[in-house]
């Protein structure tokens, strides 16, 4: 055939040649036979190999728990998930509940996973802890949401409280009863949006149904818990009329129910506390060098007026007891001491402190500052580090009195009593705070509440705590600070001005001041 010419594709005949004597008739089959097995084993065997297990499905009462395999978190249930045949040890948490472990042996299909994989179901019904532990974890999630402002397009508030109201109706028993009214208690300071009030509305209506659609008796029952806080809480129409939102909020300013808090507000800025009342007595030293000086207590009005009519912020009257307060901001040289006694809290153990989660990478940060100058203030130290200093310090004084960090009404009222004056905030030349002796005038002995450096306080923070008598939260998200500091511009500053700052978190403006009360049981 001429190389131009050119052949049908029907025409063209190929012939397999026989391989080592074994005719083309035989071993095509035997190859066909070969590649067939193959294909069987690649489908229907070696997954089985590859990943033998079983198809785990996880469901748990209640859901929106935590699950982990051999210590790893997998998924939320309720969910699906593959888990490696063997012996596994199974974990699942949630907030509020007993953690539920146990091991299981997952065994797998080696013919046929790909295809029609070995499944199982786990049922896990996880055990309260208790109704109150539960309203406390919820209202702590709960105070955290408060901090993101009001919900919009980009983000939606998830029902913290809707969810809280189902897990305590489902774990409160008659030793527990009550734990969703100090829920209610407790997240009511916290409502600073409409989506949160909307929410916690929602969950009352829930609490007195058998269900979770609302039915008379959960309106009832809501109506009633409302009516009970609107008559502890005087104030509270303040607090709903700013969170209510540009539709609501009209409607509540038309109430009586507004107007009689607006007369109670405008009855207590008349009542007042106006700084005038001295200290008991003169300073006392006590252990370290540090000196005390005692307030009288007693049945206080606090707070700033300018903003207690615009949203029930900021004012409000509070029974105090009587406490002693430490005339100065603590020195360095204290906490130095401190850390020579509780090595568990010096500086080269902060990845320690940060993964117990009692500290941040900014723990001592000004340390060598601090060490040439130990009158200075000591900063960079967390709420928690305050607290154990306080219990350390507790150990040295006389029996019968214990050192702790000061409630915020404490520390107002204090502030007040010492006429703040000639405190260090911001300047040009500001790279740092004083000495706590020299962090300006006080009356009573009492130096440095405003300025120099920010104070924690005892108190979870919430927006509206002093509507709410001064009742601080049981549990939060944030502790509060005040006084300001050098960091801060006094221009549009307040005395009443109040900070928040996540517990773990360590500043160069933050420090401590200590109170003295009596022991516990005294």
């Amino acid at each position: 055939m001429k190389d131009d010419e050119q052949q049908a594709p029907e025409d063209v005949e190929v012939k397999l040649r026989p391989v080592l004597g074994v005719k083309p008739r035989t071993y095509v089959p035997v190859l066909y036979g070969i590649a067939l097995l193959a294909l069987l084993f690649f489908v229907l065997v070696f997954p089985g190999i590859r990943r033998h297990g079983s198809l785990v499905t996880v469901v748990t009462t209640p859901p929106d728990a935590s699950l982990l395999v051999d210590g790893v978190r997998l998924a939320t249930t309720p969910e699906t998930v593959f888990i490696p045949s063997g012996s596994r040890s199974i974990e699942v948490r949630r907030p509020g509940f007993t953690t539920y472990r146990d091991t299981i042996d997952t065994g797998g299909r080696l013919f046929g996973s790909w295809i029609f994989p070995r499944r199982t179901t786990l049922r896990v019904r996880l055990e309260s802890a208790d109704a109150r532990t539960l309203a406390d974890g919820a209202l702590s999630v709960f105070a955290e949401w408060s901090l993101a402002g009001e919900a919009s397009g980009q983000y939606q508030l998830p029902p913290v409280a809707r969810g809280a109201a189902a897990d305590i109706k489902a774990a409160a028993t008659a030793s527990t009863g009550g734990a969703w009214e100090d829920f209610v208690a407790g997240a009511l300071p916290q409502v600073a949006s409409q989506a949160l009030l909307s929410d916690l509305a929602a969950a009352s209506l829930m609490t007195g149904a058998k269900g979770p659609i609302a039915v008379p008796s959960g309106i009832a029952h809501a109506v009633q818990l409302l009516a009970r806080t609107a008559a502890e809480h005087e104030l509270l129409p303040l607090q709903i009329a700013s969170s209510a939102g540009p539709n609501g909020g009209p409607l509540v300013r038309q109430t009586p129910w507004f107007r009689s808090a607006t007369a109670k507000a405008d009855e207590l800025s008349r009542r007042r506390l106006d700084g005038a009342e001295e200290p008991v007595a003169s300073p006392r030293a006590y252990a370290l060098g540090l000196s005390f000086v005692d307030l009288r207590g007693g049945r206080v009005v606090l707070g700033d007026t300018r903003r207690a009519r615009r949203g029930g912020d900021l004012l409000y009257e509070v029974d105090l007891t009587p406490v002693s307060i430490a005339t100065t901001e603590l020195p360095f040289s204290a906490y130095q001491a401190f850390l020579d006694a509780n090595p568990d809290w010096r500086a080269e153990n902060t990845d320690e402190l940060i993964a117990a989660g009692l500290a941040d990478r900014d723990y001592l940060r000004d340390l060598d500052a601090m060490r040439e100058d130990p009158d200075r203030p000591v900063t960079g130290v967390s709420a928690y580090a305050a607290e154990a200093f306080a219990e350390w310090y507790s150990t040295l004084l006389p029996p019968g009195l214990r050192a702790r960090l000061p409630t915020e009404a404490e520390w107002e009222y204090a502030m007040r009593v010492s006429g703040a004056d000639g405190g260090v905030f911001f300047e040009a030349r500001t790279d740092g705070p004083v000495p706590v002796s020299e962090a300006g005038t006080a009356r009573g002995g009492i130096t440095g509440m405003l300025g120099n450096v920010w104070e924690w306080t005892a108190d979870w923070f919430a927006p509206y705590t002093p509507v709410h008598g001064g009742e601080a939260p049981r549990a939060g998200a944030h502790r509060v600070v005040r006084g300001g500091g050098w960091g801060t511009d006094w221009v549009g500053f307040s005395p009443s001005d109040r900070g928040s700052l996540d517990p773990s978190w360590c500043s160069s403006f933050v420090g401590i001041r200590l109170v003295l009360a009596p022991a516990p049981g005294m």
